[in-house]
């Protein structure tokens, strides 16, 4: 940019995703029989997934002395998993709606931004520098047990925060940084 100003942009992602399988409960028998008895599985459908995925944008305009940044990050987790899957022998029941009957799952949502600007200057050739900054950080979460359709159990919750902090260093001497700030959050 003009005027001695530069300009500093970015976009990231990023994604997970893995299944796992949880051995359940097992017989008595199982427990005090030999080693590889112990860690068989009770049931072969125990188990889930994990889809994780991040993205964010951030964006800075500077010059010798001020920068201003905006960054934004939203991440969304879904983890649909069994525990305790016994397969019901009915006729016309098939295991694939069986299991989608009693599916549980665990999503959660965030969304986080932060707005910092930042002056500088120099006095007797030392830097000096504060910060102003905001955050704010929105969450929900839900959980439900017993089939994604129709669920036996839900849970839901929210979690919201936000916080405004001044932050500021000073050199009075050469070799000498005085650091100090303060910062207030607020959560809901």
């Amino acid at each position: 940019l003009g005027g001695g100003f530069l300009l500093d942009a970015y976009l990231r992602t990023a994604a997970s995703w893995d299944r796992y399988g949880m051995p359940g409960p097992l017989p008595i028998e199982a427990l005090k029989g030999t080693s590889s008895q112990r860690r068989r599985a009770a049931s072969l459908y125990d188990g889930g997934e994990t889809d994780d995925t991040r993205h964010g944008a951030g964006l800075s305009i500077s010059n010798e002395w001020s920068r201003l940044a905006v960054a934004f990050t939203h991440r969304e987790r879904r983890n649909p998993y069994l525990i305790g899957f016994e397969p019901l022998n009915f006729p016309g029941y098939e295991v694939a709606e069986q299991i989608k009957d009693q599916l549980n799952n665990i999503r959660s949502e965030r969304d986080w931004m932060q707005v910092t600007q930042t002056f500088t200057t120099k006095w007797r050739g030392l830097p000096q520098s504060v910060m102003f900054g905001l955050e704010s950080s929105d969450g929900h979460y839900r959980r439900a047990e017993g089939g994604l359709q129709e669920p036996t159990t839900e849970m839901t919750g929210q979690a919201r925060t936000r916080a405004r902090y001044v932050d500021v260093q000073l050199s009075p001497v050469q070799g000498m940084q005085v650091h100090a700030g303060v910062r207030l959050d607020t959560m809901r």
